[in-house]
């Protein structure tokens, strides 16, 4: 009975402490930033100083958890991805699959965007797409998701430890955070001590990776393996005050360099410095200012009818904070005072059918879209990063394309092109295992795939920072480098050369390939996904027909934002509606393309318009000048003969009057 009333008064306890909000977690109403020293717990809870031997690093769940409601805080939006009761919200920046060998590019996303793929359809685990693309992600989501681990990477997973939600990644003011070497634990597979090594207090050294199953990290000592070298963390004895705590430098207004690190875009040509950051920026504002959260980290994304948390967010859009609304409860536009624009002169048709976006943000629209690079697949601010204009993948902007809400609006796009299977209707893409199989005779010799290039270069880079030797095996399942060989100067050197601009593969690749996959599977149709089309053998031909998995990819532009004088139509009709003008008529390249097929679509065919009417139309701005004259001339003279007849029958009716006097 007393061990039943002993477990009923445990159970009550856990659940008021629940219920109970944090220290950290309600706010005085103070907004001054409050001081951080906190003591440094390890993953299990225990005590962490300076002496004690082996040093384990801290765990943001129990450090920054004894006053923050952790569980609450990773259903955040930028850890919430693999939750399928979470709403996947406007299609966003997927992480894209690229190995060159194979001429694949995929779109891969947690979240059910259409057009994107999970990584699991490719035979990826949560442990091989961290070590891929968790280099650019805050940690999280499936890096502690205990049931998305297969019972084979068990041990694995025992040596990695999990890759915890890195509060530091956001709220980390100190100048010494290094977001870089976050990264470069990551991709070592050290992810129990990614949050230490972008710390500006401790130094991670050493590759989880590189370790075998059976490692113990708590033994203390390097296992008998030449030139491998063991996680291992030290801290900075003297940033430890006598009490054991450590100063963190935490802010809630997180600082644009943070964000940043995993969403700066940029033209993919290097070396350019004539270009501005976005105007808000540019007028002292942060992107925290706009894109705000709760404890609940569901933050805005600033599209319009979003409503994060089941909160309406209208006026953190670009309408809510610059057009005042006549019907609201209160005032809301001008926000952190935003201007309220004229727009004078401009039809109101432009409102209803165009994004804000599509004048005011963005990089300014040329005959043929550019290629672009952002930080989540180029690697952008990692070590030894591959900086050639024509690495892959291959991103597009600006494109304009016509969204399920009728207005148009610039996108970023990439072309999916891949193996797969067609079943009943649907393509189902090539698992990676399947992939590595095809031998290298069936495909164009290429070097170092780009994908693996910038892994290679920044592993180099990494063990040279660290002082360990640069013989850290990249594995099959990562890259198209043979199991076994180690990263030297030659195979960075090699990595890292200039990629060709447009890479295509030629219909006879396809059809061998097809041919030895057809083989491997009676119950579905081997076939091939690229440019912009679906390839199949009918027979001993090659059949190219479209297909819905052949559409490419494309996810909204929101930034940069330019100013209202470089806004698109400031220089009159012509900027869009010219026969030449991009927002109609911009080409679009396919890439990577298909040999012998058109290599180029145009932005009509993102808004399904017929090119003869937009042709029509725009020159009909030709004649609307000469059209206004006559218009206006017409108008004066048909002002006059009212007039004269004005005046004609007022006379009439003078001469009544006078005879009626009479």
């Amino acid at each position: 009975m007393i061990r039943i009333q002993l477990a009923l008064l445990l159970l009550l306890n856990a659940l008021v402490s629940a219920q109970t909000p944090l220290l950290g977690d309600e706010r005085d109403g103070s907004r001054a930033t409050p001081v951080h020293l906190l003591k440094l717990y390890d993953e299990t809870g225990a005590l962490i100083l300076p002496g004690d031997q082996p040093l384990m690093p801290f765990s943001t769940r129990t450090t920054c958890g004894k006053c923050h409601d952790y569980e609450q805080i990773r259903q955040g939006w930028h850890f919430n991805a693999h939750l399928p009761e979470v709403d996947p919200g406007r299609p966003g920046e997927p992480w894209i699959y690229i190995d060159e060998r194979t001429f694949t590019q995929l779109p891969l996303s947690q979240r059910a965007w259409p057009g994107t793929y999970r990584p699991e359809q490719i035979g990826l685990s949560a442990l091989q797409f961290l070590t891929r693309f968790g280099r650019h992600a805050p940690g999280g989501g499936i890096g502690e998701e205990e049931s998305a681990r297969p019972p084979e990477e068990f041990l694995r997973w025992m040596v990695s430890g999990s890759l915890e939600v890195n509060c530091l990644s956001c709220h980390d003011a100190d100048p010494a955070f290094d977001a870089a070497e976050y990264s470069s634990s990551v991709l070592r597979q050290n992810f129990r001590w990614a949050a230490a090594a972008g710390s500006g207090f401790a130094r991670v050294e050493g590759s989880a990776r590189a370790m075998p199953d059976v490692y113990d990290i708590y033994a203390g000592f390097a296992p008998d393996l030449p030139g491998k070298v063991p996680p291992g963390v030290s801290y900075d004895p003297a940033r430890f005050n006598p009490r054991g705590e450590v100063f963190f430098d935490i802010t809630r207004k997180v600082a644009a360099e943070r964000c940043y690190y995993c969403h700066s875009t940029s033209a993919a040509a290097p070396g350019s410095w004539t270009g501005d950051e976005d105007v808000h920026l540019q007028a002292g504002m942060r992107c925290v200012d706009c894109h705000r959260n709760g404890l609940d980290h569901n933050m805005v994304r600033g599209f319009e009818g979003e409503t994060p948390a089941g909160t309406p967010a209208a006026a953190l859009t670009c309408r809510g904070c610059h057009i005042p609304d006549p019907d609201a409860e209160r005032p809301m536009a001008g926000r952190m005072g935003a201007p309220v624009p004229e727009h004078s002169g401009i039809p109101a048709v432009h409102f209803e059918r165009m994004s804000c976006t599509s004048c005011h943000a963005g990089p300014w629209p040329e005959a043929q879209a550019q290629r672009r690079k952002t930080s989540r697949a180029h690697a952008l601010g990692a070590h030894g990063v591959n900086k050639s204009p024509d690495v892959p993948p291959a991103i597009l902007a600006p494109v304009f394309v016509l969204q399920e809400d009728g207005q148009l609006a610039p996108h970023r796009v990439i072309w999916p092109a891949f193996w797969g299977r067609l079943r009943d209707g649907a393509v189902e893409p090539l698992m990676e295992k399947e992939l590595r199989l095809l031998p290298d005779s069936l495909f164009t010799a290429m070097a170092v795939p780009a994908d693996a290039s910038a892994e290679a270069a920044d592993t180099a880079a990494i063990d040279n920072n660290t002082g360990n030797d640069t013989t850290l095996t990249v594995s099959e399942a990562d890259s198209a480098i043979p199991a076994g060989d180690s990263l030297t100067d030659d195979t960075v050197a090699a990595a890292t050369e200039e990629q060709p601009a447009v890479r295509q593969i030629s219909p006879e690749q396809i059809r061998r390939v097809l041919s030895v996959l057809s083989g491997q599977d009676s119950t579905a149709l081997p076939v091939y996904i690229g440019g912009g089309k679906l390839c199949r053998m009918a027979g001993d031909q090659l059949q190219v027909q479209n297909h819905p998995a052949a559409a490419p990819y494309s996810w909204a532009i929101g930034h940069d934002v330019r100013p209202a004088v470089q806004s698109l139509g400031v220089r009159g009709c012509g900027d869009c509606h010219s026969l030449d003008a991009p927002l109609y008529f911009g080409e679009i390249p396919v890439i990577p393309a298909v040999a012998e097929q058109s290599a180029m679509r145009t932005m009509n065919d993102f808004q399904g318009n017929s090119p003869f009417y937009t042709r029509l139309f725009a020159v009909s701005f030709f004649f609307r000048p000469l059209l206004k004259v006559i218009l206006l001339t017409t108008g004066i003279l048909l002002a006059a003969v009212l007039l004269l007849m004005a005046f004609r029958g007022l006379n009439r009716l003078m001469k009544v009057l006078e005879t009626w006097w009479e």
